[in-house]
C-alpha cells in the first residue's frame, strides 16, 4: 500500500536505519545516538538534506534520496534500506505511487504524532514505524507478505501489524508468522472490513492477533 510522503502527521515517525547512514552529527555523546538535534529521536530532522521530493517538509524519502549509495552498508540483505522497503517492487522506497492512501491512514490510526497542532494523534503517538510496502492497494500476494514479516522480525520491531487481504495463501506465510511469534512478536491481523465473515489470508493462519470491525446498517460498530 505504500506512504503518501507528504503526510505531516506521520513524515517524522518513520524509523530510520542508521546502519546505512552516514554519522553526520558534530555533538558528542548526543551523536553515538544520530540525534543530531538532541531531541531524543532519531528522525528526518536529524540529518542534512534537501527537500527531493519537494512536496514541502524533510521526510525520509529526502533521507533516503540523499543517502542512497548502492551500498548495503549494514550486510542485511536490502541494499539502502533506510526507511524500510517496498517488497512489491523489491527497492528502498515504500511510497504510495498509486495514491491509493491506505498504508498512509493505518500509519495515521496508529503513531501519528501529538500536539502538532494538526488532526489527531494515533494511539502510539511517541511510537515509530518501518513502512513496508507489499503492494498497490490492501490486495497482495502472500510471499510479498512472507518477506515483510520476517524484515521486520530480524529488524526487531515490537509489533508488526497489517490491514490487508492476499490472494495466495501459502506455507510461507504461516512459516514467517511462526518466525515472528518464536521471537515474542504479535501479528495484528485484519479479518476484512466488508460486514462479512469469511476467512481473510492471511489474518486466518494460527499465531495472529485477527481484529475486525464493520458497520451495521444504522452506522453502529460490530465485532
Amino acid at each position: 500500500r505504500g506512504m503518501r510522503w507528504s503526510a505531516r502527521d506521520v513524515a517524522r515517525k518513520v524509523w530510520l536505519n542508521v546502519g546505512e547512514l552516514p554519522a553526520v552529527c558534530p555533538r558528542v555523546p548526543v551523536c553515538e545516538l544520530d540525534d543530531c538535534n538532541g531531541d531524543g529521536l532519531v528522525s528526518s530532522d536529524d540529518f542534512p538534506a534537501m527537500d527531493a521530493n519537494g512536496n514541502g517538509i524533510l521526510d525520509a524519502q529526502d533521507i533516503l534520496r540523499a543517502y542512497s549509495n548502492g551500498i548495503d552498508d549494514d550486510g542485511n540483505g536490502y541494499v539502502d534500506d533506510i526507511a524500510g522497503w517496498d517488497f512489491a517492487q523489491q527497492d528502498n522506497d515504500p511510497f504510495d505511487a498509486v495514491e491509493y492512501g491506505h498504508g498512509t491512514g493505518e500509519a495515521f490510526d496508529q503513531i501519528a504524532e501529538a500536539d502538532n497542532g494538526d488532526a489527531f494523534p494515533g494511539v502510539a503517538p511517541s511510537a515509530f514505524f518501518v513502512p513496508l510496502k507489499v503492494a498497490d492497494s490492501f490486495v497482495g500476494v502472500d510471499t510479498e507478505f512472507a518477506q515483510a514479516v520476517v524484515y521486520a522480525t530480524d529488524r526487531g520491531v515490537d509489533v508488526i501489524s497489517e490491514a490487508l487481504g492476499t490472494v495466495t495463501a501459502s506455507p510461507a506465510s504461516q512459516d514467517a508468522i511462526d518466525y515472528a511469534y518464536r521471537r515474542g512478536i504479535p501479528l495484528i491481523a485484519s479479518a476484512a472490513d466488508e460486514q462479512s465473515r469469511h476467512h481473510n489470508a492471511p489474518a486466518n493462519f494460527e499465531h495472529t492477533i485477527l481484529v475486525n470491525s464493520i458497520r451495521n446498517a444504522d452506522g453502529t460498530f460490530a465485532s
